[in-house]
């Protein structure tokens, strides 16, 4: 990669562009050259020693970046951003391999579709059915708020705010925003999904069955799991990987072909780590 090479990022003020920034400033180099933050309203951060405004998108402030994460289709950019059900773009994991090819945007899958798809990867799987708990802080710090101020509510009897649940989620439960797409794609199998919303600030947690082609001892699995970067632990939980880039699993039962685990792994870290590696990867299949 050159000097030449600028990459935008939007939704600059987000939880996962933060994260996105923060793995840049402990990476040496600039892997993915010179940063453009995009957001409606102007700010600016610290990184590497000085100062990066964001401010609204533009031509100009485009100017000639090649790859926007988060964003940028629309404005001619190579876009690498998170998969949804509905959004258009070719799903892939930039860390199983040569990226696909593609003319469009490149989409990883979320957090839990993610760290389940993996997990199925490395154990060759031929089907995968879970339940993924989304932390509400996932959703940004208006949600952390929110979520404060439904508990204060609650305790103190008054009507409880729901502008960003839709319902109450303090003490509660609520069905998840997010999306398996992706997940059959990396894994190599199918893969069965249920999402739910849970009040914690961050962490992912999955819980899994998989179907092996066929029986293998426990010390296989953990072989074959760390292997894949899986840390296998005697019990995990999603506060313990807040801030890491581990991804951490217990084996819960080991019956013949059938596997259960729990999963655990800081989903903006998972993301960000996924997004910088297929941006990078795309600077560096870029034209000289």
């Amino acid at each position: 990669m050159t000097a030449l090479h600028r990459t935008a990022i939007f939704k600059a003020q987000g939880v996962l562009a933060r994260e996105i920034v923060s793995l840049l400033e402990d990476t040496e180099g600039d892997p993915l050259g010179r940063l453009i933050l995009v957001d409606n309203a102007r700010d600016f951060v610290r990184f590497k020693g000085a100062r990066l405004d964001v401010a609204p998108r533009s031509a100009e402030r485009l100017g000639d970046a090649r790859v926007g994460l988060l964003g940028g289709a629309d404005a001619g950019l190579i876009e690498v951003n998170v998969a949804s059900d509905d959004a258009p773009g070719v799903v892939t994991d930039p860390l199983a391999g040569p990226l696909p090819a593609h003319r469009g945007s490149l989409l990883v899958p979320r957090a839990g579709a993610l760290l389940v798809a993996r997990v199925a990867r490395a154990l060759s799987a031929r089907r995968a059915v879970g339940t993924v708990l989304e932390p509400a802080g996932e959703l940004g710090a208006k949600a952390l708020t929110e979520l404060y101020e439904q508990t204060t509510a609650l305790f103190g009897q008054r009507v409880i705010p729901t502008e960003i649940f839709g319902a109450r989620l303090s003490f509660n439960v609520l069905p998840g925003r997010g999306s398996a797409r992706g997940a059959a794609e990396v894994a190599g199998c199918p893969v069965a999904l249920t999402h739910l919303l849970v009040p914690v600030m961050a962490g992912t947690t999955a819980s899994v069955e998989l179907e092996l082609p066929a029986a293998l001892p426990r010390e296989e699995l953990v072989d074959a799991l760390e292997d894949a970067g899986v840390e296998v632990h005697e019990a995990v939980d999603p506060a313990s990987v807040v801030g890491e880039s581990a991804m951490r699993c217990t084996l819960v039962a080991v019956e013949g072909a059938r596997v259960r685990l729990i999963l655990v792994a800081d989903e903006a870290r998972l993301l960000g780590e996924a997004l910088i590696a297929a941006a990078v990867a795309l600077h560096a299949a870029a034209p000289a």
